[in-house]
């Protein structure tokens, strides 16, 4: 509850108006879309973890800035190089940060959190290779529909009246959380498999 706390309260309530609006459109977008994006969201969250990767080498020292420049360039690239198969090892990335998340709010023990990690890694990399587009369509539909719950809590924030009574909801209630994030990542999920299905019968 205090992650929650800080992430969609204090700086839902910090972001810009323009940025916020820009969230939640870019949220809205891979959330329905992004099995059609697959290959960029993939370059995009291999970027993203480059730069976390620079960032931890780094630390302590001033070169933090280029750690993330060059972890970022080398990651992307490396997803490009990959091809088919960074979207793969991204929906590995994915469900494994997700499991830590989990396991970390349940205060699992070290040896559990890595097992399951690497359970939930190696489960969605064989997904990708059996179903790419099913793989795909979830994966981008859990980044869009938590960008779009981000970006729409930050947008609400410049309606005091609202936003005061969904702040007071959220931050007491952890149902209300779960469901907070879980729409979005549902309607994206289903929207996404439905357009694949309409698809594959047109071609048939």
């Amino acid at each position: 509850m205090q992650g929650w706390n800080i992430l969609f309260i204090e700086h839902a309530g910090a972001t810009c108006p323009l940025l916020s609006a820009f969230v939640l459109i870019i949220g809205i977008i891979v959330m329905l879309l992004g099995w059609r994006l697959s290959r960029l969201v993939a370059v995009l969250d291999f970027s993203l973890f480059g730069v976390l990767v620079g960032v931890f080498l780094t630390i302590g020292t001033d070169l933090q800035w280029l750690g993330a420049g060059i972890g970022a360039i080398v990651l992307g690239g490396l997803a490009l190089w990959m091809d088919r198969y960074g979207e793969a090892v991204a929906c590995g990335l994915l469900a494994g940060m997700m499991t830590v998340a989990v396991t970390g709010l349940m205060d699992s023990p070290l040896g559990a959190v890595l097992l399951a990690t690497a359970v939930a890694f190696g489960s969605a990399i064989a997904l990708s290779s059996v179903a790419h587009r099913q793989a795909s369509a979830i994966m981008t539909a859990v980044q869009g529909g938590l960008l779009a719950a981000f970006g729409l809590a930050a947008c609400l924030t410049y309606n005091g009246q609202v936003w005061s009574g969904l702040k007071e909801v959220l931050s007491s209630s952890m149902l209300a959380q779960i469901m907070f994030m879980l729409a979005p990542i549902g309607i994206g999920i289903t929207f996404q498999l439905a357009s694949i299905s309409n698809e594959e019968v047109v071609a048939h």
